[in-house]
């Protein structure tokens, strides 16, 4: 439009001359102050418009030339990068050995999450929280792990990058779906990841409820995982961004030439690409993942941290609450009456550290699923920073580095599986402390798992004031003190709902029968200095509650619910009360189901001491 702008803009004025009989001639007719004639201005005004036109038309021709040479054609760009040294570079992903070593690696990942997924289903405890984010996390391996495993047969057999020994067998079809299995695949278990980790930052740090978090917060975690991983696999697929490369033994999200990925200027990245088409969509792709791999990595370490915290600080406060009990009782109990300090104080000292057995258990349970993430994306890491140091891309193109990401990478689920297992193996040997290792794992994987008994909180009540003075919940804050909440009365007396919607009842009454709860607990609380309980006179109460933070949904399942009792049963008042001046409730929950058990089997557990 510019150009015919200037012819039409030259015939005016030619136009306007020839109108006003102007007295000046053009160099054309060699004449000065003559006016030409009609045929002659006519001729004039001819010349000028097909000077105006071809000038217009050469300038076209110049512009054209400008925009083909900035924007070269595929077939330039494709010569270009076969001219190039650095689009054949042999790396141990091009050798023969380097995708065998892939293979065994993906396909041991891929059969340790078919045995997650198998132990789940086949397990009695139901589908938790902590099994369904296992799900997510082993099936998003398995996606990977396959698409790994197949290594260099999916790529094309016309790819640029003919240093690849063991060849490609594939087209660009299938090479996009590999590597759409592996993106999406390794994102999903990536974002599993971090919902399994805030999952335990929720439940120990938060101490969030089991049946919160599966009704408020775990829909949300499965939705941003599939969120974070669905749209940006899917746009890789339809802009053809998953390609060969040889810095990796499968197709992968990556540039064509491998090198255009790492130049500094957008264009000079466009005038490299072979598949620079989508490039504005390809440089949103990538934003994306970039930013939400940080996100996630930072939401992984902070979890981890704040976990360590809250553990450390429950661990503290206890203590401190020990010393403070050891002391108070020393001054108010009888010498002849109590056993030796020293005794009494290594007892009470060993019943705090099983307080935070479980929760620490959990801790390293949560390491160690973070410690296999990170030795999976270390090399994903490397990768992401290349772009911005030379010295990073240099460790990608050492042969060492290159083996550790063969082997490390596919391996996933591998590690979650001996994290997993070992968790198990440990459940089991608690409960039969005669079993090997050997052993259990094989009852682990032929029988089907029972729900155990499982630590979940202590409440330790003084005797001389009100219970919420001491109420303990792992914190200091007094926002944790929950009047009435955090601990449990003391009934004498029970009762277990059977299979058969029937009741067993049990009488462990101590004194007086007929004695009320509320009367029964104003005696514990010493208020008429009648009955005081020692530490070692009160068994544990077991109380079977799906709200556990780290066992499992037994919703559909009889609850059933034990009542604390004592070990010790006084003749008169006299000996009770010479028993200490303090009391202590405990609150544990049990994932012990009334179905598995026998009737004998339940009269044992209301006599057996925690």
């Amino acid at each position: 439009m510019l150009h015919w702008g200037k012819s039409s803009l030259v015939l005016f004025i030619s136009i306007l001359l020839h109108s006003i009989h102007h007295d000046r001639c053009t160099e054309a007719y060699g004449h000065v102050g003559v006016v030409p004639k009609a045929d002659d201005a006519s001729d004039l005004l001819s010349d000028r418009l097909a000077y105006a036109i071809e000038i217009d038309h050469d300038s076209s021709i110049q512009d054209h030339r400008i925009t083909h040479a900035s924007h070269p054609t595929y077939e330039e760009k494709y010569e270009n990068a076969e001219n190039d040294p650095e689009t054949y570079i042999e790396t141990a992903y091009t050798s023969s050995w380097g995708p065998n070593i892939a293979r065994v690696s993906a396909s041991l990942s891929t059969i340790s999450s078919i045995l997650i997924i198998y132990i789940i289903m086949r397990s009695n405890l139901g589908y938790t929280t902590y099994h369904r984010i296992m799900l997510m996390l082993s099936t998003g391996d398995i996606l990977a792990s396959v698409a790994m495993a197949l290594a260099t047969i999916p790529m094309p057999r016309d790819m640029i990058y003919t240093q690849f020994q063991t060849g490609g067998y594939g087209n660009k079809l299938t090479c996009n779906v590999q590597g759409f299995l592996f993106f999406f695949g390794t994102n999903f278990a990536f974002g599993s990841n971090a919902s399994l980790c805030f999952y335990y930052f929720a439940s120990i740090t938060l101490k969030w409820k089991e049946e919160y978090i599966k009704k408020r917060v775990e829909p949300w975690l499965h939705s941003c995982v599939v969120l974070f991983a669905l749209p940006t696999a899917i746009l890789a697929f339809f802009i053809h961004q998953y390609n060969p490369t040889p810095f990796d033994a499968w197709c992968t999200t990556i540039s064509v030439p491998w090198q255009c990925h790492y130049l500094d200027s957008n264009d000079e990245k466009m005038e490299c690409m072979l598949n620079g088409e989508h490039f504005s969509l390809m440089t949103i792709s990538f934003t994306v993942v970039y930013i939400g791999f940080f996100i996630g990595l930072f939401s992984l370490v902070f979890s981890m941290i704040s976990i360590s915290i809250s553990v450390y600080r429950q661990e503290r406060l206890l203590h401190m609450y020990m010393k403070r009990i050891y002391r108070y009782r020393n001054q108010n109990t009888s010498q002849s009456r109590s056993p030796s300090p020293s005794t009494s104080n290594n007892r009470n000292l060993a019943l705090s550290r099983s307080r935070h057995h479980y929760t620490k258990i959990i801790l390293v349970q949560a390491f160690a699923y973070l410690f296999a993430f990170l030795i999976c994306q270390s090399n994903v890491f490397v990768s992401m920073t290349s772009v911005l140091s030379v010295n990073v891309e240099d460790l990608r193109k050492r042969q060492s580095f290159q083996i550790y990401h063969l082997l490390s990478r596919p391996l996933q689920g591998f590690l979650n599986l001996i994290v997993f297992l070992g968790h198990k193996i440990y459940n089991i040997r608690q409960v039969k402390k005669d079993l090997t290792i050997w052993k259990a794992l094989q009852h682990l994987l032929f029988n089907r798992e029972e729900p155990k008994f499982v630590f979940s909180q202590v409440s330790i009540v003084n005797a001389d004031g009100d219970e919420e003075d001491m109420c303990f919940e792992g914190s200091d804050s007094e926002d944790d003190t929950d009047p009435g909440g955090s601990y449990l009365p003391f009934p004498k007396r029970g009762a277990i709902q059977l299979d058969d919607d029937s009741f067993m009842s049990y009488d462990e009454t101590v004194d007086k029968p007929e004695e009320s709860k509320t009367s029964s607990r104003s005696r514990l609380d010493g208020e008429d200095g009648s009955l005081k309980t020692d530490l070692k006179d009160v068994d544990l109460s077991v109380t079977v509650s799906p709200e556990d933070p780290f066992e499992d949904d037994i919703a559909s399942k009889k609850q059933v619910k034990w009542g604390p009792t004592f070990n010790h049963n006084y003749s008169t008042k006299e000996d009770s009360s010479s028993a200490g001046y303090l009391s202590s409730v405990f609150s544990f929950s049990s994932r012990k189901s009334v179905s598995s058990m026998s009737n004998s089997g339940k009269n044992d557990l209301l006599d057996s001491k925690t």
